[in-house]
């Protein structure tokens, strides 16, 4: 997905929002600020806002002293969505209804999301999550052609977004296990904290390599850049029949790639990704990335 200038702002006020979070003086505020800005005056409008946000995200990080703001935050979320993981695995439908009923809790939890500017809390995460199992919810939905290449996929490559819904996604592929048991999972995490995007760490909370192989991307960008993702990770994309990956960071980075087997599974939460993937904002989408 090509840049886009609103993007600046968003990048700017990653600033206060860490600042205010970590309860940083405004005289610590103030270099880093100036530094951010002269980061966004030298960049190339032709690289994609997670490159963009990763240069970001390292000056406010290296200038407040605090290399993961939201380490408590990001274990809170998991700790509670696991919370509800028993009673939302206990309300899956049998046989391939299941599928897409996780399918579809793993895109509303993309909703947790501290680089967004939408509000949303413990209780709103709970509301929306626990009622919506029968709802449709795709604003774009090609759910069918993704349970159908799951049918003739040797590979699975899911890309993680953001902690707490991590819990959904290991929802999602404790399903896509149990009706595709030859199928090889990988599911990747960032190689550093930014945001509160999931790392090693959350997934290890959440059990999720009892599931499948966990691999990093070699990288601390709030969505998957290839041109900065590991050889490992580039070679398991590579090599997968079927990659799905979640949330608004990962689209931003890897919506240009034309490949079979691409699908996007996230909640539009800003009008720059609505508009451009050409949905309402604040709806989810479960897109293959040829269409």
């Amino acid at each position: 997905m090509e840049f886009n200038f609103k993007c600046l702002l968003c990048n700017i006020e990653q600033v206060d929002k860490v600042s205010r979070h970590i309860n940083a003086p405004e005289c610590a505020k103030e270099p880093v600020i100036r530094d951010v800005l002269k980061h966004l005056a030298d960049i190339d409008f032709k690289m994609k806002n997670p490159e963009i946000m990763s240069g970001t995200w390292r000056i406010i990080t290296d200038g407040l002293g605090e290399s993961d703001p939201y380490k408590s935050e990001k274990q809170r979320f998991n700790s509670d969505m696991l919370q509800i993981y028993g009673l939302l695995k206990s309300r899956l439908s049998k046989g391939e209804e299941g599928f897409f009923e996780a399918l579809r809790l793993s895109a509303v939890g993309n909703i947790i999301d501290f680089g967004a500017n939408h509000y949303f809390d413990k209780e709103m995460c709970y509301e929306k999550i626990c009622n919506l199992c029968s709802e449709d919810i795709f604003a774009i939905d090609h759910s069918r052609r993704l349970y159908e290449k799951l049918k003739v996929s040797k590979q699975l490559l899911v890309i993680g977004d953001n902690c707490g819904e991590i819990v959904l996604d290991k929802l999602l592929i404790e399903r896509i296990r149990s009706e595709f048991s030859d199928i090889k999972i990988y599911f990747s995490v960032r190689g550093k904290a930014v945001l509160n995007d999931v790392t090693s760490d959350d997934a290890l909370q959440v059990g999720m390599g009892d599931l499948a192989i966990i691999i990093d991307d070699g990288t601390e960008a709030p969505g998957t850049v290839l041109a900065q993702a590991s050889d490992e990770f580039r070679r398991i994309f590579d090599e997968s029949d079927l990659v799905i990956a979640k949330g608004q960071g990962n689209y931003e980075g890897l919506s240009d790639i034309k490949r079979d087997g691409l699908f996007f599974v996230l909640m539009a939460k800003c009008p720059v990704i609505s508009d451009y993937i050409g949905v309402p904002n604040m709806k989810c989408v479960c897109v293959e990335n040829n269409s």
